[in-house]
């Protein structure tokens, strides 16, 4: 009877250390993806930041002008 017990003790250590090994494992690959989402979201929050001041650019220069209060400069063409 104590054979039995311990050698299903010794299949669960086993198994345990298997699953924290897959744990460990998994644990690194969602580190990384973290790592990678953190890039991503600075990259898209910079990009939003350049699309922004573009567009208000753009948008000033279409009018004509840039903005300065009620005395706006035309912007000579040609």
């Amino acid at each position: 009877m104590l054979r039995k017990i311990l050698s299903r003790i010794q299949k669960l250590e086993q198994q345990k250390e298997i699953k924290k090994n897959k744990q460990e494992e998994i644990q690194k690959e969602i580190d990384e993806l973290d790592i990678t989402l953190k890039k991503l979201y600075s990259f898209r929050k910079e990009y939003e930041k350049l699309e922004a001041s573009s567009t208000k650019l753009l948008n000033d220069i279409n009018e004509g002008v840039i903005g300065q209060g009620n005395e706006k400069k035309k912007i000579k063409k040609g």
